[in-house]
C-alpha cells in the first residue's frame, strides 16, 4: 500500500504529525508513506523512520491553485 500525505506547514504541527505516521505503520506495516510538505520540513521528515520520502511541495503556503493541486494529485 502506498500512502501520500500532504503535510502541515507549521513546525509544531509537522512534529505532532509523526503520531499519525506511527499509527499508520502499526496498522499497515508494509505501507510506503510519502509526505509532501514545504521544503523546510524535509530535514524533520527525513528523521522520521516511518517516512519513505519527503517530497517538496511546489506551492507556497496559502496558495489555493486548485488546478495545480489537482495536477499534483494525478501525478
Amino acid at each position: 500500500m502506498k500512502i501520500l500525505i500532504i503535510g502541515p506547514s507549521w513546525v509544531g504541527d509537522m512534529v505532532m504529525s509523526q503520531s499519525l505516521y506511527i499509527t499508520l505503520k502499526h496498522q499497515h506495516p508494509d505501507a510506503i508513506i510519502d509526505v509532501m510538505a514545504p521544503a523546510w520540513c524535509k530535514p524533520i521528515l527525513e528523521r522520521m523512520p516511518e517516512i519513505n520520502k519527503a517530497i517538496e511541495m511546489p506551492l507556497t503556503h496559502g496558495e489555493f491553485a486548485f488546478f495545480k493541486r489537482r495536477q499534483l494529485g494525478k501525478m
